[in-house]
C-alpha cells in the first residue's frame, strides 16, 4: 500500500473511533446525569426514613426502659416480662393504637405497685386509657391512674367496679359543673370514711357532685361529708347539745345509728329532708349543733339541694348507661 493510501485509511479510521468515543462519552454522561438526579430524588426519602427509624429506634428504647421497670416494680421473672411485653402490645392494637405501648406499660406498672392484682392489670389500663379520653385527661393519664387505682384500694373494688365508678364520674362531670378531678378528689378524701360505712364509691361521688355544683370546693365538701357520715354512724358519741338537736329531727341517737349501719344510704336521705322541713332559724340551730359552726354553710348547701342530689344519686347508679355513654366517647376518638 502506498504511503499517502496509508495516512488516508489512518485518518478515515481515526475519525470514525473519535465519533464513537464522542458517542460512548455522551451516553455515560447522560447515565451519570440520571443517576445523579434519582440520587437527587431520593435524599427527601433518605431523610425522612432516617428520621422514621430513628423515631423507631426511640419508642423501642422507651418500650424497652418501661419493661425494665415492670420488671423491678411488679418482680417479674424473664417469661413474665415478655408476656407482659406481649400483652401491652396487644392492648395497644385493641384501643386502636390511641397510646403508645410505654403508656400503657406504665400505666399498667404503676396500678400494680398501688395494689392492682397482675391479672387485673391489662382491664385497668384498658379502663384507664378509655376514661382519660371521655374526661379530657389523656395528658394526665398517669395521674388518673394514680388516683384511680387509690380509689379501688380504699373501696376494695374490682377492675369492672372502678369502670362503674369511673364511667359515673364521667356522667356526673358532663351533667353538672363538677369536674371530673374535683369528683374524683372528693371521693378520694372522704372516701376512707365512707368505705368505712358501707357508702359505695359512686353514692359518694353523687354527694360531692351536689355540693361542689352548689359552690363547695371539693376538699372542704369532703370534710363536711366525713362529719356527717361519723355523726349518723355513731350519734352517741357526739356532744349533748348535738345529741338534744338530733332529737328535734326526729330520731333518738339509739334509732338514728340503728337506722344508719341498716342502711347508711337511705338514712342520709332521711335525715336531709329531715332538716328541710324545719324553719331557717331552727335548721341552722339544729345543723350548728349537730355538725359545728364550721360546717353549716355546707350543710345548708347540700339540704337546698335534696333535688339535685336525687338526680345525680339515679345517674351515678345506671352503670349499664354509663358505660355504654364511655364507650362511646371513645370509640370517636
Amino acid at each position: 500500500m502506498a504511503y499517502d493510501d496509508i495516512i488516508r485509511t489512518y485518518l478515515e479510521f481515526s475519525s470514525n473511533a473519535s465519533s464513537v468515543l464522542d458517542s460512548v462519552t455522551s451516553k455515560v454522561d447522560s447515565v451519570g446525569d440520571r443517576i445523579s438526579k434519582v440520587g437527587q430524588g431520593f435524599l427527601p426519602f433518605s431523610l425522612g426514613a432516617a428520621a422514621a427509624l430513628g423515631g423507631a429506634a426511640k419508642l423501642a428504647i422507651d418500650f424497652d426502659k418501661a419493661l425494665q421497670s415492670a420488671s423491678r416494680g411488679l418482680d417479674l421473672s424473664d417469661a413474665e416480662v415478655k408476656k407482659f411485653a406481649a400483652s401491652m402490645e396487644g392492648l395497644q392494637k385493641e384501643l386502636k393504637y390511641q397510646f403508645s405501648s410505654t403508656e400503657l406499660a406504665n400505666i399498667a406498672t404503676e396500678a400494680g405497685k398501688l395494689g392492682v392484682a397482675t391479672a387485673d392489670i391489662d382491664d385497668f389500663a384498658k379502663t384507664i386509657s378509655k376514661l382519660s379520653v371521655a374526661v379530657d385527661k389523656v395528658d394526665k393519664i398517669d395521674e388518673l391512674s394514680t388516683n384511680m387505682a387509690k380509689i379501688q384500694t380504699i373501696f376494695k373494688l374490682s377492675v369492672p367496679e372502678v369502670e362503674k365508678f369511673g364511667a359515673a364520674m364521667n356522667k356526673l362531670d358532663d351533667i353538672s359543673s363538677a369536674t371530673a378531678d374535683q369528683i374524683l378528689t372528693f371521693t378520694q378524701m372522704a372516701g376512707k370514711v365512707g368505705a368505712a360505712f358501707k357508702i359505695s364509691q359512686n353514692e359518694l361521688a353523687a354527694y360531692g357532685t351536689t355540693l361542689i355544683s352548689a359552690g363547695a370546693k371539693a376538699g372542704e365538701a369532703a370534710t363536711f361529708m366525713n362529719k356527717f357520715l361519723t355523726v349518723l354512724a355513731a350519734p352517741t358519741n357526739s356532744s349533748k347539745p348535738a345529741q338534744e338537736a338530733i332529737t328535734k329531727l326526729g330520731y333518738s341517737v339509739t334509732d338514728l345509728a340503728q337506722r344508719f349501719d341498716k342502711d347508711g344510704s337511705r338514712t342520709m336521705q332521711d335525715f336531709l329532708q329531715r332538716l328541710k322541713t324545719l324553719d331557717s332559724v331552727t335548721q341552722k340551730d339544729v345543723m350548728g349543733r349537730i355538725f359545728g359552726l364550721e360546717h353549716i354553710d355546707n350543710a345548708a348547701l347540700l339540704v337546698a339541694q335534696t333535688d339535685n342530689l336525687q338526680k345525680y344519686l339515679k345517674e351515678a347508679g345506671d352503670s349499664v348507661g354509663n358505660i355504654a355513654k364511655l364507650n362511646r366517647e371513645f370509640d370517636k376518638m
